[in-house]
């Protein structure tokens, strides 16, 4: 079994949780993953919906569908002095947004299988730092807002709100920056030539 651990940050209690799930179902080891992810081996078929359920109830993520899947950042503000806004707390307020991610429809001479929806990447600044190489959707913070580029259409800023400063949305924002990252990811990752996903 394997979880998604948002944006690489492992609690205490998460870990704790972890091995316990491993010890008293798996073979008591628990694998980190340098893509943000954990697995837990040889788990019982008949612990496995179980304990998907306490890993979820926990806060990582066991659904391929999450809107956190393909979700990195920068550490943002408060922990980075250049970074203009918490995109930690504002990349995961997207994630939980129901329909956060669409995956992408088959196209055209594709086999019928899961197509993966691009990445995401919210960076507290022009830097952008730790973003992943290859094909991504760029969230970056500027002194005029989040300005949104990769995946289909033209660059788009959402401002940030009237009297507020940097880091400050209103809802009306908020709601035009989720539905514009969400209808970028909805394009499929390119393909290498030996037909893997390019990275």
């Amino acid at each position: 079994m394997t979880a998604l651990v948002p944006l690489g940050r492992l609690r205490a209690d998460q870990l704790d949780l972890l091995a316990a799930v491993a010890d008293a179902d798996g073979d008591g080891r628990v694998m980190v993953t340098p893509w943000r992810s954990v697995v837990l081996r040889d788990l019982d078929l008949p612990a496995l919906a179980g304990a998907s359920d306490r890993l979820a109830a926990a806060g990582l993520v066991v659904d391929p569908d999450s809107g956190w899947v393909g979700v990195t950042s920068c550490a943002g503000r408060p922990g980075c002095a250049r970074a203009l806004a918490d995109v930690r707390r504002d990349a995961g307020r997207s994630a939980e947004v129901p329909g956060s991610v669409r995956r992408p429809g088959p196209s055209a001479g594709d086999t019928p299988r899961r197509r993966e929806p691009l990445s995401v990447h919210w960076s507290g600044c022009a830097r952008r730092c730790g973003q992943p190489a290859g094909e991504v959707v760029e969230v970056v913070a500027d002194a005029a807002g989040y300005r949104i580029r990769g995946g289909p259409g033209t660059a788009l800023l959402v401002p940030w709100s009237d009297g507020g400063g940097p880091g400050d949305l209103l809802a009306a924002g908020w709601g035009v920056l989720v539905d514009a990252v969400a209808a970028r990811r909805s394009v499929a990752r390119r393909r290498c030539r030996d037909g893997r996903e390019a990275r």
